[in-house]
């Protein structure tokens, strides 16, 4: 149907090729891999592989894009935790045994309902956490010193995120109103630790951290509680309505300082606040680079891999694609209007596509050269346009070159915007529209414009070999952006 294009890469992109995943294999019976020559047993993957959301429901067989994702996961994880237990062994440290049952216990009043700390693999992946930590502080990792981190107060100053009034607030989460107000009396007693009482009773995320909910604005949405607060006071339990798992709780909040923002630099509470806070993100960043440290310098034999194969298919288009107020669209249009997509993807990252992004490069093609041909068909029966002149724009799009292919996508790129610009000034405002309507602005007009236009002018798409109005091409473009996450997710990890 059409030639090839070479990139500046000398790379040979075929606009029908597309990168698709091949039927699943079984998975391995035996070890699922090794890790620096030692092995990984099936145990190990299936610790994470059965907690996975592999099925719709209870019911219905798993989607193979969700099998893939939930086996990649699982070994992943499995292997992961395998590095992080040979680091230990290297360094002898090992995880904090005292932290761990504080954690089981956190999770047992926690507001995930479901007790996770009596499955395996939270408790492998707890401890995991906890080696972590053990290895970064036997390698000479430590918390930000004060300086360190009145640095930061004072960054989150100049950039606007901590302005007027400033406040460090710690809370109390209980899912009992009565337990609040038992809690409430325990917190106001003279010499009371609010930070005990939060670990030891909330059942909040704060707990771990004794409730600290940091330093933030006083006009913030978790801010203004206090600002009926004096410093050292503690309110009254507030109500709490937890939409994403239906939990009504309670919680009660204690001040610990409220000042200028411009003074928190200076204040050793809020230091120390958010010297914890700073500690926490910093671990999760240090986590991240020990697990791609350890990667690079492993040796590893993912077996599981090998079940989940691809290959580069050619990708067959029927004669004609699309057809809108009489017109019909064929295959080489579709390729100069999805060309420029595929071909700065495979420029900026040296890849052929996948067939999921294939088939969306596809149908935003279809809907650019269908939203242009309903404002050609509206130009000419409104007599903005002749039908010779309307055939002309058509046609005046740049020829495609062998020479330079990405010169050419940007070329045809900015023709294609050049062309859709110039129609929507045409046709705007719409006939029907009387000068005294209210005003939508630049985007709403040209969005009114073209649901008007889409009204007026339905288009029929030809995918997976049936017939589609605009309505489900929507549907259908929505399903496969899903589908895409799942090798947007493999090519960041590769």
């Amino acid at each position: 149907m059409r030639g090839r294009l070479v990139s500046p890469r000398s790379m040979m992109l075929d606009l029908l090729a597309c990168r698709s995943w091949q039927p699943l294999l079984p998975l391995p019976r035996g070890a699922v891999g090794s890790v620096n020559g030692l092995p990984l047993s099936r145990d190990a993957f299936d610790l994470h592989y059965a907690q996975s959301e592999r099925a719709v429901d209870g019911t219905a067989a798993a989607p193979t894009s969700a099998e893939r994702r939930a086996r990649r996961e699982a070994i992943a994880n499995a292997i992961e935790q395998e590095l992080i237990r040979q680091r230990a062994d290297a360094l002898a440290v090992e995880y904090d045994a005292a932290e761990l049952a504080l954690r089981e216990q956190r999770a047992e009043r926690g507001l995930e309902g479901d007790c996770q700390n009596r499955l395996p693999w939270w408790r492998a992946r707890v401890i995991s956490e906890l080696r972590v930590a053990a290895i970064v502080h036997a390698e000479g990792w430590r918390r930000p010193s004060d300086a360190e981190t009145a640095l930061v107060l004072d960054s989150m100053i100049a950039s606007g995120f901590l302005h007027g009034e400033a406040v460090v607030l710690a809370e109390i989460e209980v899912f009992e109103r009565a337990e609040a107000e038992r809690l409430c009396t325990l917190a106001r007693a003279p010499h009371a630790d609010f930070s005990a009482l939060a670990s030891a009773f909330s059942c909040g995320s704060t707990a771990l951290s004794g409730g600290s909910l940091g330093v933030l604005p006083l006009r913030s949405p978790e801010g203004c509680v206090g600002q009926a607060l004096a410093p050292g006071e503690v309110s009254d339990p507030i109500e709490c309505s937890r939409a994403r798992n239906a939990h009504t709780t309670w919680r009660i909040v204690r001040c610990f300082e409220r000042l200028p923002a411009a003074q928190v630099g200076s204040s050793p509470i809020a230091i120390a606040c958010m010297r914890d806070h700073l500690a926490h993100s910093s671990m999760a960043s240090v986590r991240a680079a020990l697990i791609r440290r350890l990667r690079r310098a492993a040796f590893i034999d993912d077996r599981i891999e090998a079940t989940m194969s691809t290959a580069v298919i050619q990708v067959q288009l029927p004669e004609v694609l699309a057809e809108v107020g009489g017109r019909s669209i064929a295959g080489p249009e579709l390729l100069d209007e999805m060309g420029p997509r595929l071909l700065f993807d495979a420029a900026r990252e040296d890849r052929i596509a996948w067939e999921t992004e294939h088939r969306v490069a596809r149908h935003f093609a279809l809907h650019g050269i269908v939203r242009r041909e309903r404002m050609l068909i509206e130009a000419v029966a409104r007599g903005e346009l002749t039908s010779m002149q309307a055939e002309r724009m058509r046609r005046s799009s740049p020829p495609r070159g062998e020479e330079d292919a990405l010169a050419w996508a940007r070329a045809r790129l900015a023709w294609a915007n050049e062309l859709q610009q110039t129609l929507e000034a045409r046709l705007l405002p719409l006939p029907e529209e009387t000068a005294d309507r209210p005003l939508r602005g630049d985007f709403e007009d040209i969005a009114h414009l073209h649901r008007s236009l889409r009204r007026r002018y339905p288009a029929r798409y030809m995918v997976d070999d049936a017939w589609i109005d605009d309505v489900a091409l929507d549907l259908s473009l929505d399903d496969d952006r899903e589908a895409m996450l799942e090798t947007d997710e493999l090519d960041r990890a590769r």
